[in-house]
């Protein structure tokens, strides 16, 4: 029951995973909108800013997200969201040989007085050397070009950074788009899990959502990723919408 009563009915209309705002909250450097897709590129770094989003349900508009990435000499990506008019495009991608990939939740909490107030977090308008550190160390690439391209698509948007008050052991992303903010890079340094430190990073998150006069946090999150859930769902999130990825078959399949 907790988990339901973070969302209204009316917002979970609204926040999909086809929302404009996720986008905007993740900008890749290259984007086109047809009648059929938004079709976003970045140098293949991180899927939501390498994957096309359908904006109409026509299967006969494959070749359009294909021919995108071809260009750019990537993989063809379509994110996919959990809607029964996307059901036919979906099984059409499939019998092509498009493999389904990191089935993700849209998460919502609705703010409530009790949020507003919460402290515990350094909080900035530019990532720290400290804060990039660790968001790379828990979620970075491995590779130096590829987290270059990472951190120009976290820092495209403007955004708040908060690092745990005392330490450098947790770190998390707000952006805000109208009465939403978004909550990204949310990442605690492997030896610290388990005590605590997400909790407290979490809520003041939530509580800085609050001071900058916003109605809700969005995020996603893998659907496989039980501890990600267990920790949101004790905050109040819940889930209100679905997707997945399709990427395509490596050229000359």
């Amino acid at each position: 029951m907790s988990q339901r009563r973070g969302a209204s009915s009316v917002v979970s209309a609204v926040v999909s995973a086809d929302s404009a705002f996720w986008t905007a909250s993740w900008m890749p450097h290259e984007r086109a909108e047809t009648a059929s897709w938004l079709l976003r590129a970045d140098r293949g770094v991180t899927n939501r800013a390498n994957s096309a989003v359908p904006q109409e349900p026509a299967t006969t508009a494959i070749e359009e997200l294909e021919a995108f990435y071809a260009e750019r000499s990537l993989p063809a990506v379509a994110q996919i969201p959990k809607h029964p008019r996307f059901s036919e495009l979906d099984g059409e991608l499939a019998a092509r040989g498009y493999t389904l990939h990191t089935p993700t939740l849209v998460q919502l909490l609705r703010l409530r007085p009790e949020h507003s107030g919460v402290s515990g977090a350094a909080v900035t308008a530019e990532p720290s050397a400290e804060w990039t550190a660790r968001y790379l160390a828990t979620d970075g690439r491995g590779d130096e070009r590829a987290d270059a391209v990472q951190l120009e698509i976290v820092t495209r948007t403007p955004a708040r950074y908060l690092m745990s008050a005392d330490s450098d052991v947790a770190v998390a992303r707000l952006s805000v788009h109208g009465d939403i903010a978004v909550l990204s890079c949310m990442s605690v340094a492997g030896a610290h899990r388990g005590r605590g430190h997400g909790g407290m990073l979490l809520r003041a998150a939530v509580g800085e959502a609050a001071a900058l006069g916003c109605r809700h946090v969005a995020l996603q999150v893998a659907a496989d990723n039980v501890a990600a859930l267990r920790l949101y769902g004790a905050a109040g999130f819940a889930t209100v919408d679905r997707y997945h990825y399709r990427v395509g078959p490596a050229t000359g399949e």
